[in-house]
């Protein structure tokens, strides 16, 4: 009580919470995945797809029976997105404003006669659950590390949406992809796309829509097991070394001691405002300064990869940070 008032001085905004017990129903818990409480199976899975057709539904950005392009690589967060889609889609309902068309795209960076059986696994995958699918493979030479694989992965879907006359891209992207990607790319010197990275709908170079940027991978890893989604066949490239392994430990390690650490970074990436000039990188896409240093075209390591672009808007212009990379070395 107050010295000089009857009114409480207890915080009501302070709540406890029995870990023991569902938040929601009140049966045992099993799940803890945030400060605020337990959930049991069902309501973990049902506070799952509420909070995925939330995402896409506060965001306004996805229209009525708009063509949707999503990027599919068989990983643990692209297998909860397929299935997350189709539970939402089955369910609309009321929810006619979040009914779109999906279309699900596997980009393969192997020989297709050599992986045609995992290729013929996913169009199981997906085409059970009611969508179409599509395999493609980008065309290059050279080696590739994380970076320039994501950032062929992107441009490869973009083209594919851009030439089929899609609305838009989706990504299974969570907060930590997110976050780990961003700090990447300040570190290497690509700190203004961060503002992209960071927000739900990316349209640095088309609009890219990532609903699973709420999510942690550990409430992906969950949601997978207790909904029983087939195992994730594919895995990303083993570079313990590289700027994006080593950005990841240090999230990691400060996430594991700071539970709010994925968020804060990305709250502040997405308030980050990026410049809008035309001129534009044409492997990572940021925004350039207006007067670019021609000679800088003349260093092509990372400009070839995107000689099989037939596209004029790609500039041939490199960022400082592309032209310093070097793309065959990781």
């Amino acid at each position: 009580m107050c010295d000089d008032c009857s009114c409480s001085s207890v915080d009501k905004r302070i709540q406890t919470f029995d870990d023991q017990k569902c938040k929601k129903c009140g049966e045992a818990s099993v799940i803890k995945v945030h400060q605020q409480g337990g959930h049991c199976v069902e309501c973990f899975l049902i506070h799952c797809r509420h909070k995925f057709a939330a995402s896409i539904g506060k965001a306004n950005d996805v229209k009525y029976k708009s063509k949707v392009a999503v990027g599919y690589n068989a990983g643990s967060s692209s297998t909860a997105l397929l299935h997350l889609l189709s539970t939402m889609l089955s369910r609309i309902g009321k929810r006619k404003k979040l009914e779109f068309i999906c279309h699900f795209v596997y980009i393969c960076f192997e020989d297709l006669d050599e992986n045609s059986q995992t290729i013929e696994s996913l169009q199981s995958n997906v085409t059970s659950l009611g969508f179409t699918f599509s395999c493609i493979q980008p065309i290059a030479t050279f080696h590739y590390n994380r970076y320039l694989k994501r950032e062929i992965m992107l441009k490869t879907l973009c083209n594919f949406a851009a030439s089929g006359n899609f609305d838009y891209c989706m990504i299974g992207w969570t907060s930590n992809s997110i976050a780990i990607n961003g700090l990447s790319d300040v570190i290497t010197g690509r700190g203004d796309g961060f503002g992209f990275t960071a927000k739900f709908n990316d349209n640095k170079l088309f609009p890219i829509l990532k609903p699973l940027k709420d999510f942690t991978d550990k409430e992906i890893g969950l949601y997978n097991y207790f909904s029983k989604t087939p195992a994730p066949i594919y895995s990303l490239l083993n570079d313990s070394i590289s700027t994006y392994a080593v950005t990841e430990n240090f999230v990691r390690g400060l996430q594991s001691g700071y539970i709010s650490t994925l968020s804060n970074i990305v709250n502040i990436g997405s308030k980050h405002s990026s410049s809008v000039n035309q001129n534009k990188c044409e492997v990572c896409s940021i925004p350039m300064p207006n007067h670019v240093n021609d000679s800088n075209t003349d260093k092509l390591t990372a400009r070839s990869f995107l000689d099989h672009f037939d596209k004029p808007k790609y500039l041939k212009t490199l960022c400082y940070a592309c032209n310093l990379q070097n793309f065959e070395n990781g």
